[in-house]
């Protein structure tokens, strides 16, 4: 198995308001080192005749009001679950 986890950040900013400029610099990037893995890692997979592969982004940002709301919806889910 494979576990891809690799890229570039910039601040965090509602997407409406983000410079197409900050996007064509991270996008292109991030997903040229994700081609790149899997490029290489899908020869060994054919050698070995099986494999799998994990893309991952461990880090994502929403604008504060969002990142505060998705946290408190995540509370209130786990509250939830613990109820008999």
């Amino acid at each position: 198995m494979a576990y891809d986890n690799a890229s570039i950040q910039i601040p965090p900013t509602d997407a409406a308001d983000e410079p197409l400029d900050q996007f064509e610099k991270v996008h292109p990037v991030n997903l040229r080192r994700i081609y790149a893995s899997i490029k290489h890692e899908l020869h060994h997979m054919r050698d070995q005749d099986s494999g799998a592969i994990v893309n991952c982004s461990s880090h994502s940002q929403a604008p504060e009001p969002a990142d505060r709301s998705r946290r408190q919806r995540g509370r209130e889910a786990q509250r939830r679950r613990r109820r008999p």
